[in-house]
């Protein structure tokens, strides 16, 4: 220990200096001295350029990989549905198809677009050929089924992309067109409905009798009289019955007609009516009738109470008090006998074999 008039002191170390000597004299800069201790041969100065701050990077090939499903949906052309059932046809009817090119990188082009089978089915504006498709494109096309035409529907319509194969571009619609019957019941003459049943009758010895059936449903029948009071509609009348015969009738079941209670407008898909007493289900086909040469036919998608929704809007304007009623798929049973009471007046009295028209 040094002593210093009369403090004590600790020994310091060598290299200090005692009294006014300043530390710094011989400690170097402590900002400095850290920053050359972490980073050697770092020299201070004037600040230069800022360095790209951008992440070292490498290119690698590789290829895409193929994902769930892959195979079911990319890379071909697809035409959606590719089966439509018009079932029973009895006016014009429009059918929506899109045709979507799923292939990911790649455009086609459609160089042909063909409707092959029965007359009565048509591409409602058809584009200009060659049309290119880019890639992950839709397009949608309405096809018009026309009530005239052949009675049996079969049609193919094929959508040709070039590289691409038709087994799956194509739709094909089928149904049967009906031919309603279009003139109102006389209700001042009886409407008769009947069932028959195909059965085997086995007879005994002593009388006695075996039904066995051979059909699991009955067969319905409906015979109703039609008188024309206008040479037009009695031409209509004898022209259906004798050109028609050997085919299908879309026939009203005027038991069951109700009127409109309020307006449908074009494109409406409510009938406002009364519906009780009326076996109405989901997928009947109804008649909406003025006369014999204004009408319409349309599918019930809902029935209710009071109301039935349609799957389809109305082509026409209805006014209030229009007739309604179930359509059935009859076939004449015997042939017609069409009575001229005068030139201009006829009547008939028609039996059909029945079934309900479904969709």
């Amino acid at each position: 220990m040094a002593a210093y008039a009369g403090t004590i002191f600790p020994a310091m170390p060598q290299g200090y200096a005692h009294g006014g000597a300043m530390l710094s004299a011989t400690l170097d800069n402590p900002v400095t001295s850290r920053a050359k201790s972490i980073l050697p041969g770092f020299s201070c100065g004037a600040k230069g350029a800022t360095v790209n701050p951008s992440p070292l990077t490498n290119a690698y090939l590789g290829r895409v990989a193929g994902l769930h499903g892959e195979v079911a949906w990319f890379e071909r052309i697809h035409v959606i549905p590719r089966l439509y059932d018009l079932t029973f046809l009895l006016s014009e009817q429009e059918i929506t198809v899109e045709v979507w090119n799923s292939f990911r990188y790649a455009g086609k082009s459609l160089t042909s677009l063909v409707v092959t089978g029965s007359a009565g089915l048509s591409v409602e504006s058809p584009p200009t050929l060659p049309l290119w498709v880019p890639p992950l494109h839709e397009d949608t096309y309405i096809l018009m089924a026309d009530d005239q035409g052949d009675p049996q529907i079969d049609n193919l319509v094929t959508w040709t992309f070039t590289t691409v194969p038709v087994d799956g571009t194509n739709i094909e619609v089928i149904g049967s067109r009906l031919v309603p019957f279009p003139f109102m019941g006389n209700a001042a003459d009886t409407m008769e409905e009947g069932l028959e049943f195909k059965t085997n009758i086995l007879t005994a010895w002593d009388g006695t009798e075996q039904r066995i059936a051979r059909k699991s449903q009955h067969r319905a029948t409906q015979e109703m009289s039609v008188l024309c009071l206008d040479e037009r509609e009695s031409q209509h009348l004898n022209a259906i019955l004798y050109g028609w015969r050997a085919r299908v009738y879309g026939v009203p079941l005027w038991q069951y007609a109700e009127r409109l209670s309020s307006l449908l407008n074009i494109g409406g898909t409510t009938l406002v009516l009364p519906t009780t007493g009326v076996p109405w289900t989901a997928g009947d086909v109804l008649l909406l009738w003025t006369d014999p040469w204004t009408w319409e036919a349309l599918t019930v998608d809902v029935p209710g109470s009071g109301q039935l929704d349609m799957t389809t809007g109305a082509r026409a304007l209805w006014p209030a008090g229009a007739w309604v009623c179930p359509i059935g798929m009859g076939r004449l049973l015997t042939a017609p006998n069409v009575v001229w009471e005068s030139r201009g007046f006829a009547s008939a009295r028609p039996t059909f074999t029945m079934d309900r028209v479904t969709s």
